[in-house]
């Protein structure tokens, strides 16, 4: 038998440790603050250097690893999504890539997909960089909890 079949049995049980680890609880949410929301109940507003950035869902049923559809309305028609990107607040996942599409002058569309956990409270950040007319860069950050 090669060291590989011999190595494989034990490959497989860290893979396994390292899998459920990524899903486990690790640090206090980093967000506890009002911005914590429900985007499929009510719009999320949220107010950075002037401009009130909203985020919604398309729909109020959701399951993860499922696209879903995702609304964000800015305040100041002049500015523009040019980045978004979806992380964990209570649980490690790295990020996930949300492409967004202009739809009307401040309206943006696009899809996003929530990864795949099994906690009781499953929490997670969505971040846009948004461009100013003037090209100053802020960013906005959505709490929100997924459905129990």
């Amino acid at each position: 038998m090669n060291t590989f079949h011999k190595l494989s049995p034990f490959l497989l049980v860290v893979f396994i440790v390292f899998t459920l680890q990524s899903c486990g609880e690790h640090d206090a949410p980093k967000n506890l603050d009002s911005n914590d929301c429900r985007p499929q109940l009510t719009k999320c507003n949220t107010t950075v250097a002037g401009i009130t950035a909203a985020f919604w869902l398309e729909q109020e049923e959701y399951a993860n690893e499922i696209p879903l559809p995702i609304n964000i309305m800015l305040s100041e028609s002049s500015a523009v999504v040019i980045g978004s990107q979806l992380t964990g607040d209570n649980m490690y996942m790295g990020y996930i890539p949300v492409l967004l599409d202009q739809h009307k002058v401040g309206h943006f569309k696009g899809d996003m997909y929530l990864a795949s956990c099994t906690q009781n409270d499953m929490r997670w950040i969505l971040t846009l960089e948004v461009q100013k007319a003037n090209a100053e860069v802020i960013e906005f950050q959505f709490v929100f909890s997924g459905p129990n």
